[in-house]
């Protein structure tokens, strides 16, 4: 299936600084990142954005403030539900509550995230802290993923019917080219909270992670 390829980074060529805000900002933030071409600056002020939708973004990159808190980043994606795939998206800083990614976005790098599910109450937690999304009827996919520098730290979700409670790392589906470098894993549940699921793809690489697995595999393969 050929060599890894590396995730291409956003080219920008005009800055923004979002100011605001709690919803004025996550609004601020979004429409910046509709302009290609755009580095934009969300300061500590901005507190709690909600939800972040980035569809139909083309070369943005984001700058998180350590204290502002998005509770889910939904790349390629657009509310409705809409697949709006993204390219050349790269996030810094912040603290993020799950990441997912529509099948078509393509280098997306997330560096220096604290990924936590605890910045949300136990009733609204995902169990999966990144979840990439392919749609076998299409063939489309996510390619070139780096998730490098960065924390996930996973909770138990709320006690399913059956008393599962969930909290894993990562999963995919016929992901191609995803690099996991100098990151600091944990887990926690008591039935999916496995580190790596990786289900088809190709080249999948993880370097110098520290990974602590609460419960199932370290890495799980599926065909």
């Amino acid at each position: 299936d050929g060599p890894y390829e590396p995730p291409a980074l956003p080219t920008t060529t005009r800055e923004v600084t979002v100011t605001s805000t709690g919803d004025q900002a996550r609004a601020d933030l979004l429409a910046a990142c509709q302009t290609p071409g755009t580095a934009v600056t969300v300061s500590d002020a901005a507190g709690a954005l909600g939800a972040l939708d980035f569809g139909n973004v083309q070369d943005c990159d984001v700058t998180l403030g350590p204290n502002v808190v998005a509770n889910f980043i939904y790349v390629g994606h657009l509310p409705g539900p809409t697949v709006a795939p993204t390219h050349r998206l790269r996030v810094r800083g912040g603290q993020v509550g799950s990441i997912n990614v529509d099948p078509g976005s393509s280098d997306i790098v997330f560096d220096g995230v604290t990924l936590n599910n605890a910045v949300l109450p136990p009733a609204n937690r995902s169990g999966t802290a990144i979840y990439l999304i392919d749609d076998p009827s299409s063939g489309a996919n996510v390619n070139r993923f780096a998730f490098i520098n960065s924390i996930i730290r996973m909770m138990p979700t709320l006690p399913s019917g059956s008393g599962d409670t969930d909290g894993c790392a990562y999963l995919a589906a016929n992901a191609h080219n995803v690099f996991f470098a100098n990151n600091n894993i944990a887990t926690a549940g008591n039935r999916n909270a496995w580190g790596f699921r990786i289900g088809g793809g190709t080249n999948f690489i993880a370097v110098d992670n520290t990974v602590r697995v609460s419960f199932h595999k370290l890495i799980r393969m599926n065909d």
